[in-house]
């Protein structure tokens, strides 16, 4: 990579970045392009050499956070082996990512611009990923022994759904770390493990 190449990236990296900062506090509709630049320390026209426009921007934007969280999971995950205490931590990285992204996932449940097909199609490519990917994981724990043979894609459809629904009690919470979003996040993982019917 030459030089020209790493300056290149990281304006493009100082858009992302302030993207993420203007859109959280101003939502899509009423974020300016001119405020993005600003933030960036970058003229106006040279956020339009990177991204055609401001709908461009926030999609781009969309994906950049979700790819981050992945990182973040994947690295927190290393090591661990069990299928609860990956589920644990999943549930874990994924609350406190929400929780230092809330104004950003706040404006992606309610205020996202009107995507075309081609926004559609990739937004559902990145949830099928998710699907496969914790599907993996149920399938390793059945390998394992940990777990009884289930459908491991209706698990992973499941487990993504309860994410999402104690997710959604995190962002509309107004306290910071409100002990009955842990509490149900603790439940919801019990219910997982253990079903619902009692033995016997």
């Amino acid at each position: 990579m030459t030089d020209n190449d790493k300056l290149h990236g990281d304006k493009r990296l100082r858009i992302m970045e302030a993207a993420v900062i203007v859109f959280s506090r101003k939502g899509f509709h009423r974020a300016k392009v001119e405020e993005i630049a600003e933030k960036a320390e970058v003229g106006k026209g040279t956020v339009y050499e990177y991204f055609k426009s401001k709908k461009e921007l926030f999609l781009e934007m969309v994906l950049y956070i979700h790819q981050k969280y992945e990182a973040i999971v994947g690295q927190e995950l290393l090591g661990v082996t069990t299928f609860r205490h990956r589920l644990q931590e999943f549930f874990r990285v994924s609350m406190e990512f929400l929780r230092r992204h809330k104004e950003m996932a706040l404006i992606l449940m309610v205020d996202h611009p009107p995507v075309d097909e081609d926004a559609n199609l990739l937004i559902l490519g990145k949830k099928l990923q998710q699907v496969a990917k914790v599907s993996k994981m149920v399938e390793e724990a059945m390998e394992r022994g940990e777990i009884r043979p289930v459908n491991a894609k209706a698990v992973a459809q499941i487990i993504l759904g309860s994410l999402a629904m104690v997710g959604s009690q995190v962002i509309l919470d107004e306290e910071e770390n409100d002990p009955d979003s842990e509490k149900l996040e603790q439940d919801v993982i019990d219910i997982i493990l253990h079903g619902l019917t009692v033995e016997g």
